[in-house]
């Protein structure tokens, strides 16, 4: 997944840290991704705390990614928040084209 990984580090060059340990924590999910060591230390934070976190910086929208079951569309919304300038609403987008079954609640 070098794509991913790129993106990662386009993430940790632009991004809050928050969207890093997001990204870090799906992308580290898969076992069959070998995730650099920062990665892997930046995403070592509790679910229910990362989320508390999210919402707190009035960011509820990433805070729902978080939530999500692991999945290839999710690790791909959080890489696109490295762009956008508007990354709420990246991410509600992204949750729209998440199916409900596959969601969890924040």
């Amino acid at each position: 997944h070098p794509e991913a990984l790129e993106g990662l580090e386009r993430i940790r060059e632009t991004a809050p840290n928050h969207a890093l340990r997001a990204a870090g924590r799906i992308l580290c999910s898969h076992p069959e991704v070998e995730a650099p060591a920062w990665v892997v230390a930046g995403a070592r934070r509790n679910d229910a705390a990362l989320r508390y976190e999210l919402v707190e910086e009035d960011d509820p929208a990433v805070g729902r990614l978080v939530g999500l079951s692991a999945s290839a569309e999710a690790v791909e919304v959080l890489l696109d928040l490295a762009g956008p300038p508007r990354r709420s609403d990246a991410a509600v987008t992204g949750l729209l084209a998440v199916p409900a079954s596959r969601r969890t609640s924040p």
